[in-house]
Protein backbone atom coordinates (compact mmCIF):
# COMPACT_ATOMS: atom_id res chain seq x y z
CA UNK A 1 0.00 0.00 0.00
CA UNK A 2 1.29 3.33 -0.59
CA UNK A 3 0.47 7.22 1.00
CA UNK A 4 0.88 10.97 0.08
CA UNK A 5 3.24 12.58 1.87
CA UNK A 6 4.07 16.19 0.87
CA UNK A 7 3.81 15.89 -2.68
CA UNK A 8 6.16 12.36 -2.83
CA UNK A 9 4.30 8.46 -2.69
CA UNK A 10 5.63 6.53 0.12
CA UNK A 11 5.17 2.41 -0.33
CA UNK A 12 4.78 0.40 2.51
CA UNK A 13 6.59 -3.25 2.09
CA UNK A 14 6.81 -6.30 3.55
CA UNK A 15 10.84 -7.81 3.51
CA UNK A 16 10.24 -11.39 3.04
CA UNK A 17 13.64 -14.05 4.42
CA UNK A 18 13.79 -16.57 1.15
CA UNK A 19 14.89 -19.18 2.96
CA UNK A 20 12.29 -19.22 5.65
CA UNK A 21 9.24 -17.44 3.74
CA UNK A 22 8.72 -14.99 6.78
CA UNK A 23 8.79 -11.65 7.43
CA UNK A 24 12.03 -10.37 7.76
CA UNK A 25 10.17 -6.90 10.37
CA UNK A 26 7.90 -9.29 11.81
CA UNK A 27 11.37 -11.45 12.90
CA UNK A 28 12.86 -9.03 14.35
CA UNK A 29 9.72 -7.34 16.41
CA UNK A 30 8.79 -11.32 17.72
CA UNK A 31 12.43 -11.92 18.83
CA UNK A 32 12.52 -8.47 20.59
CA UNK A 33 8.76 -9.41 21.97
CA UNK A 34 9.92 -12.67 23.06
CA UNK A 35 12.91 -11.37 24.91
CA UNK A 36 10.90 -8.71 26.86
CA UNK A 37 8.44 -11.09 27.89
CA UNK A 38 8.00 -11.51 31.51
CA UNK A 39 6.92 -15.12 31.14
CA UNK A 40 10.27 -16.70 29.72
CA UNK A 41 11.74 -14.31 32.55
CA UNK A 42 13.18 -16.01 35.48
CA UNK A 43 10.95 -14.45 38.28
CA UNK A 44 14.43 -13.29 40.40
CA UNK A 45 15.08 -10.62 37.30
CA UNK A 46 11.53 -10.03 37.61
CA UNK A 47 11.84 -9.12 41.73
CA UNK A 48 15.88 -8.17 42.05
CA UNK A 49 16.75 -11.57 43.56
CA UNK A 50 18.54 -15.05 43.06
CA UNK A 51 16.42 -16.97 45.08
CA UNK A 52 13.60 -18.84 43.09
CA UNK A 53 15.26 -21.93 41.40
CA UNK A 54 13.75 -23.21 37.96
CA UNK A 55 15.52 -26.80 39.00
CA UNK A 56 15.23 -28.97 41.75
CA UNK A 57 12.30 -30.06 44.30
CA UNK A 58 9.47 -26.86 45.28
CA UNK A 59 10.46 -24.72 48.05
CA UNK A 60 8.38 -25.41 51.24
CA UNK A 61 7.53 -21.67 51.61
CA UNK A 62 7.48 -18.58 49.10
CA UNK A 63 10.71 -17.24 48.58
CA UNK A 64 8.58 -13.66 48.12
CA UNK A 65 5.74 -11.94 48.01
CA UNK A 66 3.93 -9.21 46.22
CA UNK A 67 0.96 -7.96 45.30
CA UNK A 68 -0.81 -8.60 41.97
CA UNK A 69 -4.13 -8.05 40.06
CA UNK A 70 -5.36 -11.15 38.75
CA UNK A 71 -6.20 -10.80 35.62
CA UNK A 72 -6.76 -13.87 33.46
CA UNK A 73 -8.70 -17.17 35.27
CA UNK A 74 -9.26 -20.69 34.21
CA UNK A 75 -9.30 -22.34 37.41
CA UNK A 76 -6.28 -23.10 40.53
CA UNK A 77 -4.40 -24.89 37.82
CA UNK A 78 -4.06 -21.78 35.27
CA UNK A 79 -4.32 -18.23 36.06
CA UNK A 80 -2.27 -15.16 35.40
CA UNK A 81 -1.54 -11.74 37.03
CA UNK A 82 -0.47 -8.73 36.56
CA UNK A 83 2.00 -6.98 39.21
CA UNK A 84 0.16 -4.32 41.18
CA UNK A 85 3.18 -2.15 40.47
CA UNK A 86 2.93 -2.19 37.17
CA UNK A 87 -1.57 -1.13 36.77
CA UNK A 88 -0.18 2.69 35.70
CA UNK A 89 2.34 1.72 32.95
CA UNK A 90 -0.01 -1.20 31.34
CA UNK A 91 -2.99 1.60 31.66
CA UNK A 92 -0.34 3.92 29.41
CA UNK A 93 0.51 1.51 27.44
CA UNK A 94 -3.18 0.56 26.43
CA UNK A 95 -3.76 4.33 25.58
CA UNK A 96 -0.81 4.42 23.22
CA UNK A 97 -1.79 1.08 21.56
CA UNK A 98 -4.66 2.53 21.66
CA UNK A 99 -3.84 5.62 19.19
CA UNK A 100 -1.41 3.55 17.21
CA UNK A 101 -4.22 1.51 16.11
CA UNK A 102 -6.36 4.62 15.62
CA UNK A 103 -3.91 5.39 12.76
CA UNK A 104 -3.08 2.44 11.66
CA UNK A 105 -4.31 0.01 8.84
CA UNK A 106 -4.74 -3.81 9.14
CA UNK A 107 -2.52 -6.51 8.34
CA UNK A 108 -1.77 -6.86 4.53
CA UNK A 109 -1.41 -10.55 4.66
CA UNK A 110 -2.28 -13.76 7.07
CA UNK A 111 -0.34 -13.49 10.51
CA UNK A 112 1.49 -17.15 11.38
CA UNK A 113 1.30 -18.62 14.48
CA UNK A 114 3.43 -17.03 17.40
CA UNK A 115 2.85 -14.16 15.68
CA UNK A 116 2.89 -10.31 17.83
CA UNK A 117 -0.03 -8.19 16.72
CA UNK A 118 -2.29 -6.36 18.10
CA UNK A 119 -5.71 -7.42 18.16
CA UNK A 120 -9.06 -5.93 18.70
CA UNK A 121 -11.12 -7.77 21.84
CA UNK A 122 -15.23 -7.76 20.99
CA UNK A 123 -15.97 -6.88 24.47
CA UNK A 124 -14.81 -3.39 25.05
CA UNK A 125 -14.05 -2.70 21.19
CA UNK A 126 -10.67 -1.91 22.34
CA UNK A 127 -6.82 -2.74 20.94
CA UNK A 128 -4.18 -4.79 22.53
CA UNK A 129 -1.00 -6.88 22.36
CA UNK A 130 -1.46 -9.78 21.24
CA UNK A 131 0.46 -13.05 20.00
CA UNK A 132 -1.46 -15.10 17.50
CA UNK A 133 -1.83 -18.83 19.01
CA UNK A 134 -3.47 -20.80 16.42
CA UNK A 135 -5.39 -20.33 12.70
CA UNK A 136 -8.91 -21.74 12.38
CA UNK A 137 -10.72 -22.38 9.27
CA UNK A 138 -14.03 -23.07 11.37
CA UNK A 139 -16.00 -20.32 9.62
CA UNK A 140 -18.67 -21.67 7.38
CA UNK A 141 -17.46 -19.00 4.59
CA UNK A 142 -13.76 -20.74 4.63
CA UNK A 143 -12.48 -17.77 6.01
CA UNK A 144 -9.71 -17.88 8.08
CA UNK A 145 -10.47 -17.13 11.68
CA UNK A 146 -6.87 -16.67 14.47
CA UNK A 147 -7.10 -17.18 18.29
CA UNK A 148 -5.13 -14.14 19.57
CA UNK A 149 -3.50 -14.00 23.37
CA UNK A 150 -4.01 -10.96 24.84
CA UNK A 151 -0.19 -10.74 26.34
CA UNK A 152 -1.06 -8.50 28.99
CA UNK A 153 -3.80 -10.13 30.00
CA UNK A 154 -3.63 -13.45 29.62
CA UNK A 155 -6.94 -14.25 28.14
CA UNK A 156 -7.67 -15.36 24.32
CA UNK A 157 -10.25 -14.89 21.60
CA UNK A 158 -10.65 -15.73 18.12
CA UNK A 159 -10.94 -12.66 15.43
CA UNK A 160 -10.88 -12.51 12.10
CA UNK A 161 -8.01 -10.74 9.92
CA UNK A 162 -9.97 -7.06 10.05
CA UNK A 163 -9.38 -7.12 13.52
CA UNK A 164 -5.58 -7.20 13.38
CA UNK A 165 -3.59 -4.56 12.96
CA UNK A 166 0.41 -4.69 12.83
CA UNK A 167 2.44 -3.81 15.81
CA UNK A 168 5.97 -1.51 16.21
CA UNK A 169 9.09 -1.70 18.22
CA UNK A 170 7.62 1.15 19.79
CA UNK A 171 5.03 -0.98 21.71
CA UNK A 172 7.35 -3.75 22.67
CA UNK A 173 9.45 -1.59 25.09
CA UNK A 174 6.96 -2.76 27.96
CA UNK A 175 7.11 -6.30 28.36
CA UNK A 176 4.40 -8.39 28.09
CA UNK A 177 2.36 -7.84 31.37
CA UNK A 178 0.40 -10.97 32.35
CA UNK A 179 2.41 -13.69 34.50
CA UNK A 180 0.96 -17.36 34.08
CA UNK A 181 0.61 -18.97 36.97
CA UNK A 182 -0.97 -21.98 39.31
CA UNK A 183 -1.87 -22.29 42.53
CA UNK A 184 1.49 -23.97 44.58
CA UNK A 185 1.00 -28.01 45.05
CA UNK A 186 -1.57 -27.83 41.87
CA UNK A 187 -0.70 -30.08 39.09
CA UNK A 188 -0.69 -27.42 35.70
CA UNK A 189 -1.42 -30.07 33.37
CA UNK A 190 -4.49 -31.78 35.51
CA UNK A 191 -7.26 -29.41 34.98
CA UNK A 192 -9.59 -29.88 38.47
CA UNK A 193 -13.32 -30.40 38.42
CA UNK A 194 -15.38 -27.86 36.71
CA UNK A 195 -17.41 -26.77 39.53
CA UNK A 196 -13.88 -26.27 41.26
CA UNK A 197 -12.10 -24.16 38.54
CA UNK A 198 -15.92 -21.59 38.75
CA UNK A 199 -15.53 -20.93 42.31
CA UNK A 200 -12.00 -20.29 42.04
CA UNK A 201 -12.56 -17.65 39.14
CA UNK A 202 -15.67 -16.33 40.82
CA UNK A 203 -13.49 -15.70 43.65
CA UNK A 204 -10.13 -14.44 42.51
CA UNK A 205 -10.94 -12.77 38.71
CA UNK A 206 -10.03 -9.29 39.11
CA UNK A 207 -9.42 -9.39 42.76
CA UNK A 208 -5.73 -7.36 44.37
CA UNK A 209 -3.88 -9.65 46.19
CA UNK A 210 -0.81 -11.02 48.25
CA UNK A 211 1.09 -13.20 45.73
CA UNK A 212 3.67 -15.52 46.94
CA UNK A 213 6.48 -17.08 44.34
CA UNK A 214 7.43 -20.33 44.79
CA UNK A 215 9.47 -21.46 41.88
CA UNK A 216 9.53 -20.80 38.14
CA UNK A 217 8.61 -23.89 35.90
CA UNK A 218 8.22 -25.27 32.17
CA UNK A 219 4.09 -26.16 32.12
CA UNK A 220 2.26 -28.68 30.26
CA UNK A 221 2.30 -26.56 26.65
CA UNK A 222 6.42 -26.05 27.23
CA UNK A 223 5.80 -22.90 28.32
CA UNK A 224 6.97 -20.44 31.49
CA UNK A 225 4.51 -20.48 34.67
CA UNK A 226 4.98 -19.60 38.05
CA UNK A 227 3.71 -21.67 41.35
CA UNK A 228 2.46 -19.22 43.57
CA UNK A 229 0.29 -19.30 46.74
CA UNK A 230 -2.18 -16.70 47.05
CA UNK A 231 -3.44 -14.47 49.94
CA UNK A 232 -6.71 -12.50 50.93
CA UNK A 233 -6.92 -9.36 52.91
CA UNK A 234 -6.51 -11.31 56.18
CA UNK A 235 -3.60 -13.05 55.18
CA UNK A 236 -5.25 -16.62 54.74
CA UNK A 237 -3.82 -19.30 52.12
CA UNK A 238 -6.10 -19.35 49.15
CA UNK A 239 -4.18 -22.51 48.35
CA UNK A 240 -5.61 -24.02 51.45
CA UNK A 241 -8.84 -22.92 50.66
CA UNK A 242 -8.67 -24.24 47.67
CA UNK A 243 -7.84 -28.25 49.53
CA UNK A 244 -10.54 -27.88 51.51
CA UNK A 245 -12.91 -27.39 47.97
CA UNK A 246 -11.39 -30.16 46.58
CA UNK A 247 -12.26 -32.19 50.16
CA UNK A 248 -15.86 -30.98 50.00
CA UNK A 249 -16.39 -31.80 46.40
CA UNK A 250 -15.14 -35.29 46.56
Amino acid sequence: CFRQLHDQVIYSIQLINVDTGRSISEDLLEKQFCRLSYTNMPVEKLHGTETLSTHGPCPSEALFRTDVVVSYCAGPHRFCVQLKSQIAAIQNLQATVGDHCARECCVLYPPWANQSLCALYSEDEAWYRARCLAIECSDPAGVAQYTMEFVDYGNSQTVGIEHLKPIVPALTSLPSQALTCCLHGVNGGEKPLDSICEKFTERMLGQTVSCGFYKRARGPCGTWQYEVDLYSASGESLKDQFIKDVIVAR
